[in-house]
């Protein structure tokens, strides 16, 4: 299945995955976990994955604190606060990461937290790369948080083309649903 979704994403031309981008960032834009939101994490798209960056430059011009993932020894996710400034490397998966991993925030618990994924359905639920990453932090963050918004005190979108939309996605009980999927059609709020 995540062969399948990749390819279908992948198989995208260049200039759909640049119009796709801009539907995407202009459509949370409008959202409203978007608009309340004062601290993002997100991260850096690879693999025909909607392209962040139009998204990146609108929290920065909004004056809102981004942050994005490295990866640990132990295959956790961290985030370090990201600025236009900021260096990045080419992180154990391939995936460029900030330099500076030092500077990560301590127990983050952003507003707004963005999800890759390779497919998704209209419950919430979501097929990752299959590190499991996002499910862990997911899963830290709901026993840290106390506060009742989203899955985990945090509002968890996640970021797609429409064509990774699958009609029914199978889980485990260690998934993690996210709470919306923004598309370049729209954003569906899991049921």
């Amino acid at each position: 299945m995540r062969k399948a979704y990749r390819t279908a994403r992948n198989s995208l031309p260049q200039y759909r995955q640049r119009k796709h981008a801009r539907q995407v960032a202009s459509q949370l834009k409008r959202s409203h976990a978007y608009k309340r939101a004062k601290t993002i994490a997100s991260y850096l798209s690879s693999d025909g994955e909607i392209d962040t960056g139009l998204i990146h430059q609108q929290i920065w011009r909004a004056g809102k604190t981004l942050y994005l993932p490295t990866t640990t020894a132990q295959n956790t996710l961290k985030f370090s606060p990201c600025k236009r400034s900021t260096a990045l490397e080419t992180g154990q998966w391939g995936i460029k990461q900030p330099r500076y991993s030092k500077l990560r925030a301590r127990h983050l618990v952003p507003d707004l937290l963005l999800v890759p994924l390779v497919a998704f359905d209209s419950k919430g639920n979501r097929l990752g790369r299959g590190g499991g990453f996002y499910d862990r932090y997911l899963a830290r963050l709901n026993r840290r948080s106390n506060r009742r918004r989203g899955v985990c005190g945090v509002e968890v979108v996640g970021i797609a083309h429409d064509v990774q939309k699958h009609h029914a996605l199978p889980t485990q009980r260690w998934d993690a649903p996210i709470d919306a999927i923004v598309t370049e059609r729209g954003v569906y709020t899991a049921k």
